[in-house]
């Protein structure tokens, strides 16, 4: 928990003491879930800008919606739609 406090409030761990005395369990709670979600938006973002970019540039259609996947099989499935099963 103290790794991921510092990393969401880019606070050193020495403030850490600091920082659990003047915010509440929900508050830092809150700030853990915000950075996560804007962190994932982030990787989702960018997943679909490759993807886009992958599909466009082995002939697929550059009208075609990229599907972001909800979980690492898909994902997968995806990629290796995109380049082959490796066989």
């Amino acid at each position: 928990m103290t790794e991921a406090l510092c990393w969401a409030t880019d606070t050193r761990p020495s403030q850490i003491a600091v920082l659990l005395w003047s915010h509440t369990h929900r508050d830092i709670k809150t700030i853990l879930k915000i950075k996560v979600g804007y962190e994932q938006t982030i990787i989702l973002q960018n997943y679909a800008s490759i993807s886009l970019l992958l599909n466009q540039a082995f002939g697929g259609n550059s009208k075609e919606q990229v599907k972001t996947p909800s979980n690492i099989m898909e994902a997968k499935q995806q990629l290796s739609g995109i380049f082959g099963n490796g066989k």
